[in-house]
């Protein structure tokens, strides 16, 4: 019965065969060059052409890049720049981890023969795992695991030179990164990074929001713009007063004085028009004058509170009394 190999290629050595070199083929299994590797083992994959590079796994107890833990991506040549695809070919299907490493210029797609797999930037590095059928982002993986530190003197970094070295927002969604060039922190959202405020350093520009409840703000350094009136501004950069007919302005904003400039009026002609129980004497005045106003000796109407009489008998008979010599009689009526 021959030998049989392994998922990592590894030869499983048949009972009873080998005499005399069972040990040797064992300690190559177990040495460097075949167990070692899936192990330990970096092997270096160069891209010397734009074109896709595939690696396999074959039968054979000697070195293979694909069974190494760690893939460090070189470029060369044509190939220097070159954004394409690492892929994990034949006999590769199989569960693994691998530690990448893109040394290029180019992004670097880790993928088997099918499946999306994962794009690695140019000069970073990421730990994916072959499930057998497409190969995933490790960590982006685990949806529900939670980074923590064991202690307060733990320190977790989040460094990148500026925003061109940040990795996919998309990918990493609901990550933080620090852009050293920017001096800020920003957070993954919706597909791209979103720059988080710090309260003791500058606001910025926001696109658009609504600000409340702030404190601090400088009102000469910290705004610009010109406030509109229906905001309770002036509209203008330069509010001032403007002189209408009998008034000059003196000053600037906003210390202007406002002065009447015109000496008086004349009247032309002013009249009363006075209720008949009155005269009026004098109307109208043309240039100057007093108006006299006297009882006219006509009556006040009833309706108006008087007695619509000029006599005490012409009152009494209004007012329903009966008048004879000098005794007066009144009609009254006992029911």
């Amino acid at each position: 019965m021959a030998s049989t190999w392994s998922a990592l290629q590894i030869e499983l050595l048949e009972t009873g065969a080998n005499s005399g070199t069972w040990g040797t083929a064992t300690n190559v299994n177990l040495g460097d060059a075949v167990l070692g590797e899936a192990i330990t083992g970096s092997a270096t994959v160069n891209f010397p052409s734009a074109a896709d590079v595939t690696l396999t796994l074959t039968n054979s107890a000697t070195t293979q890049a694909a069974r190494n833990l760690r893939l460090n991506i070189t470029e060369s040549g044509a190939g220097i720049g070159y954004a394409g695809n690492l892929i994990l070919g034949s006999n590769c299907q199989i569960e693994k981890f691998y530690l990448i490493r893109n040394n290029g210029t180019g992004v670097k797609t880790i993928k088997n023969t099918s499946g999306t797999g994962v794009a690695v930037a140019a000069g970073k590095a990421t730990l994916v795992y072959n499930d057998g059928t497409n190969v995933v982002d490790v960590l982006n993986s685990f949806s529900s695991a939670i980074l923590g530190a064991e202690n307060a003197g733990s320190i977790i970094p989040f460094y990148f030179a500026n925003q061109a070295a940040f990795p996919s927002a998309s990918t990493y969604h609901g990550a933080i990164a620090h852009s050293h060039a920017d001096g800020a922190m920003y957070f993954a959202h919706a597909g791209a990074w979103v720059r988080m405020l710090n309260d003791s350093g500058p606001l910025g520009t926001p696109s658009s929001g609504t600000a409340t409840n702030l404190t601090g703000l400088p009102l000469t350094t910290g705004v610009t713009g010109i406030l509109p009136v229906a905001n309770g501004g002036t509209a203008t950069a330069t509010p001032a007063l403007v002189a209408g007919t009998g008034v000059t302005i003196s000053g600037t904003w906003p210390n202007q004085t406002i002065n009447a400039t015109g000496t008086g009026g004349t009247v032309t002609s002013v009249a009363a028009t006075v209720p008949s129980i009155f005269s009026i004497a004098g109307s109208p005045i043309t240039t100057s004058g007093t108006l006299a106003m006297t009882y006219s000796g006509t009556a006040l109407p009833i309706a108006n509170g008087g007695t619509n009489a000029t006599t005490a008998a012409a009152a009494l008979s209004n007012l329903g009394g009966v008048s004879t010599g000098k005794s007066i009689a009144m009609a009254m009526i006992f029911g």
